[in-house]
C-alpha cells in the first residue's frame, strides 16, 4: 500500500488541493510482492555427465612407425668425423660428416633375412641429397645418401641392413623385429620364435665389422586434444623405455620455454603385453629441449621374463587422455631388442644406447 499513498500525494501537490483537482480515475491497484517464500525458482538445465576416459583399443592393423633412429657413429672416419644412420619408413638415410672426400661414393647396400633372404634397394639408390656446391668457400665436409625399400614381407622377423663402405668398413644395421614388414597387411600372428638373432651373412663377422643397435623406434600420434603434438620413441636394449615429446608452437619469440610446466600435463606409459599382463613404468626424467618447444618425459619399464614373439599395445596417457598403439614384442619383452647385447663388435655397448643418464 505505500505505492498507492505515494500516488495520491503527488496529485494534491501538483493541483493547489483537493478542490480544484478534475477527477482523475483511480489508480489500479498495486499487486502485493511475492514473499520470498512464494517465488519459485526456475528450473536449472541439468549437468551432462562426463564422459568416462577409458583407455581406446588400438586398431588390428594399427602398427606404422615413422623413424628408426640409431646412435651415431664418432670418429667413424677418422677423430672429428661422425656416421649418422636413420630409416624414415622405408626409405634409409645416411649421413657422414666432417671430412671433405666423399667415403659415401660406391658404397653397397642390402637388407638381409634371418632366412638368409636378400633384398636391394629400389628405385634411385644413391642420390646424392647434398648435390657438389661448395657454401662460402670452404670446402664441402657433409655428405648423404639414400637407399629406399619396398617392404616384400608380413612377418614378425627381424632385418639387417648392410652398409658397406670398403676402406671405411662395413656397418649392420639392426631393424626389430615386426618393423621390417608391409605397414599395410594384416599384422601377422604371433609365433613361436623368441629371441632374435643375427643374419647368416653376419656368420663370420671381421675386424671391419660393425653392429649398430637401433636407439628407438618413432611414433608420430599427430595432433592431441590441448592442440599440441605427441610423438613417442620406444627403446629396448635391455628393459623397455619409452620417451613421450610434446611439441608446442603457441608462444611468442624467446618465450615458449617459459609456458611449460614440467609436472603437467601428467602423463604415464603402459605396455599390455598380451598373454604376459600389464607392464607399468616409472617416470625417470622430465627434460625441457633447448628450442622451447618440445618436452619429454622419460619412463623405464619393470621387466618381466621373456617369452614368445607377438603383439601389444602401448597406451600413453597426457593430462588424462589415454592413446594407444599397437608395437611388437620387440619393443617391450626383455632382451627382445637386440640380437647380442655383448658384442664387441658392436658400435655402443647396450648401457650406451641410451646414454649414461637414461639406461
Amino acid at each position: 500500500m505505500r505505492t498507492r499513498a505515494l500516488a495520491v500525494c503527488l496529485l494534491f501537490i501538483g493541483c493547489g488541493g483537493p478542490p480544484d483537482c478534475p477527477p482523475t480515475e483511480a489508480p489500479a491497484p498495486v499487486p502485493p510482492s511475492p514473499s520470498e517464500a512464494e517465488v519459485v525458482p526456475a528450473p536449472e538445465e541439468p549437468e551432462e555427465p562426463e564422459e568416462p576416459r577409458t583407455p581406446p583399443t588400438a586398431g588390428p592393423d594399427a602398427h606404422r612407425f615413422d623413424q628408426i633412429v640409431y646412435p651415431t657413429v664418432d670418429d667413424a672416419f677418422g677423430p672429428g668425423t661422425r656416421l649418422e644412420l636413420e630409416f624414415f619408413g622405408s626409405s634409409l638415410r645416411i649421413l657422414a660428416e666432417g671430412l671433405e672426400r666423399d667415403p659415401l661414393e660406391g658404397m653397397e647396400v642390402r637388407m638381409h633375412f634371418p632366412d638368409g633372404s636378400i633384398l636391394e634397394p629400389s628405385g634411385d639408390a644413391f642420390a646424392n641429397v647434398f648435390g657438389g656446391s661448395r657454401m662460402q668457400e670452404q670446402p664441402r665436409t657433409s655428405w648423404m645418401r639414400q637407399a629406399p625399400f619396398t617392404w616384400t614381407t608380413n612377418t614378425l622377423d627381424e632385418a639387417w641392413v648392410s652398409l658397406d663402405l670398403g676402406e671405411d668398413g662395413r656397418y649392420w644395421l639392426e631393424i626389430p623385429y615386426g618393423c621390417a614388414r608391409d605397414p599395410d597387411a594384416p599384422l601377422p600372428e604371433s609365433d613361436r620364435r623368441t629371441l632374435p638373432r643375427y643374419a647368416p651373412a653376419m656368420s663370420e663377422l671381421s675386424a671391419r665389422d660393425h653392429v649398430v643397435p637401433f636407439r628407438h623406434v618413432r611414433y608420430d600420434m599427430g595432433q592431441i586434444e590441448n592442440g599440441w603434438r605427441l610423438a613417442v620413441l620406444a627403446s629396448n636394449p635391455f628393459d623397455a623405455h619409452v620417451e613421450l615429446e610434446l611439441y608446442r608452437d603457441d608462444g611468442g619469440v624467446g618465450q615458449s620455454a617459459y609456458l611449460w610446466a614440467m609436472d603437467e600435463p601428467g602423463t604415464s606409459a603402459t605396455f599390455v603385453a598380451h598373454g604376459h599382463g600389464r607392464l607399468e613404468s616409472m617416470r625417470m626424467m622430465t627434460l625441457l629441449h633447448e628450442d622451447g618447444l618440445r618436452r619429454s618425459d622419460h619412463f623405464h619399464f619393470f621387466h618381466r621374463p621373456s617369452g614368445r614373439r607377438s603383439w601389444g599395445t602401448l597406451e600413453v596417457s597426457v593430462a588424462g587422455v589415454v592413446h594407444a598403439l599397437r608395437v611388437p614384442s620387440s619393443l617391450f619383452l626383455y632382451t627382445h631388442g637386440t640380437a647380442d647385447p655383448y658384442d664387441t663388435h658392436r658400435t655402443v655397448g647396450a648401457a650406451g644406447v641410451l646414454g649414461p643418464d637414461l639406461f
